[in-house]
């Protein structure tokens, strides 16, 4: 069950960061329209703590190991990393 909520969570934050990174602040900086930004961070923001908090419950929980939680968290700071790491993880069966 916590196994399912922390991919779920990892693949929510995923998307906006990617939406953050490459939709809203492109229109913000280069088509001056700052509106999506706002609305995405905050969507991103929430995504955001309830990863860290998933991953919280998954480290007491033992599901993963603090390796893999380490680097499931740096992979929450770059675009598109958060994909791959959902791929590695289900290749090796860690979820």
């Amino acid at each position: 069950m916590i196994a399912r909520l922390l991919r779920l969570s990892m693949l929510v934050e995923a998307v906006t960061l990617v939406l953050l990174f490459f939709v809203a602040m492109p229109l913000k900086y280069w088509a001056d329209i700052p509106g999506p930004t706002s609305v995405v961070g905050m969507m991103h923001g929430i995504a955001f703590l309830a990863f860290v908090a998933v991953l919280v419950l998954s480290l007491l929980a033992r599901v993963v190991g603090v390796r893999w939680g380490a680097l499931l968290f740096v992979g929450a700071f770059v675009p598109v990393l958060g994909f791959l790491n959902d791929h590695w993880l289900r290749r090796r069966a860690v979820l």
